[in-house]
């Protein structure tokens, strides 16, 4: 190879470096960047979801603390009138049932606004207790399954509640569904939920796309908490979910 083969070579062998670098500097680029915007979008999930559940512990605190004794009060005052006759008293009887259900009705409410059981006895009490409600509530049979044994701490915690809420309401408001499974299981320091309905299915949009039945929700807290979501639903086997979320951030 004389000198200027040599030269030729060079200079190839020059550009090809000069325009790998830039390629791998751009690649780079592009993936720190795209990186950095799934954390700013998760951080504005975050943020507005924190926004949501504060809102929603106001709403249970001035439901517990004010309508709930203003409601006592006025049945109170209900029972101490004395009826002139028995309609009257047929009256002021059905006031005071109708004021018992707003009572026993705002509780559930409350409830599942601000789930307090979630934060004094865990996880897997707060999600069969939600559960058993449901059950009584629509009749639809429900089998519950949990196998973790590392404690989940409170913030995964209310996240995943809100996911199994979510997807147990529409499986009662919308699917038409007999049966509903709810897994939830320990593996290698991976949470796994499974959630499955025979229900009719539904086809909205996948989550992130404008979806309906609070898929977009649903999306939202697996991302925050940093997991992966698999979703199917069609009318011959209903609709399934399945999560995968890191036990340790």
């Amino acid at each position: 190879m004389d000198t200027y083969e040599t030269s030729i070579y060079t200079a190839i062998l020059t550009t090809v470096l000069v325009l790998g670098c830039i390629i791998v500097y751009f690649a780079l680029s592009v993936f720190r960047q795209q990186r950095k915007y799934i954390n700013l979008q998760r951080g504005y999930f975050l943020d507005e979801v924190n926004l949501l559940e504060k809102e929603k512990m106001r709403i249970a605190r001035d439901l517990h603390d004010e309508v709930g004794p203003l409601l006592s009060l006025s049945k109170s005052h209900i029972q101490q009138l004395k009826p002139a006759d028995e309609t009257e008293a047929l009256h002021i009887q059905k006031a005071s049932e109708n004021l018992d259900r707003v009572l026993g009705r705002m509780g559930q409410i409350a409830i599942n606004i601000t789930p307090g059981s979630l934060f004094k006895k865990g996880l897997r009490f707060t999600i069969e207790q939600f559960l058993d409600d449901l059950r009584d509530a629509y009749g639809i049979a429900i089998n519950f399954r949990y196998d973790v044994k590392t404690a989940v701490d409170i913030n995964k915690s209310l996240h995943i509640y809100r996911i199994v809420q979510e997807i147990a309401h529409n499986t009662v408001k919308h699917s038409g569904a007999r049966t509903l499974e709810v897994q939830i299981k320990e593996r290698k320091q991976r949470l796994y939920l499974f959630c499955h309905d025979d229900g009719r299915g539904f086809s909205p949009q996948m989550p992130g796309e404008g979806g309906g039945h609070g898929s977009g929700s649903i999306r939202n807290r697996c991302e925050i908490l940093f997991g992966k979501m698999k979703f199917r639903s069609d009318a011959k086997s209903g609709t399934e979910y399945f999560f995968e979320f890191p036990l340790t951030q």
